[in-house]
């Protein structure tokens, strides 16, 4: 999560998409959002052209108990 002005980003390199909110909890719903289009659009895709669970993977994405859970942000140092 990053801030810049007024506004909080959530930001997934892996995925390389930014949300924004005027708060945390906004940024992070806008993205969840996000993820669930996402999700539709590629398993809507994923008979033709791919599977899902196998470019979330790829992508450095886990799923535990069903649940999808973005890659860890890398740490500056």
């Amino acid at each position: 999560m990053l801030k810049q002005g007024g506004l909080h980003i959530a930001y997934s390199h892996k995925l390389d998409i930014a949300t924004t909110g005027k708060s945390e909890a906004q940024a992070m719903d806008a993205f969840s959002r996000f993820a669930r289009i996402f999700e539709k659009v590629t398993n809507y895709h994923s008979k033709k052209f791919f599977l899902i669970d196998a470019q979330l993977l790829k992508l450095g994405w886990t799923k535990r108990n069903k649940r999808w859970a973005p890659p860890a942000e890398p740490t500056v140092s």
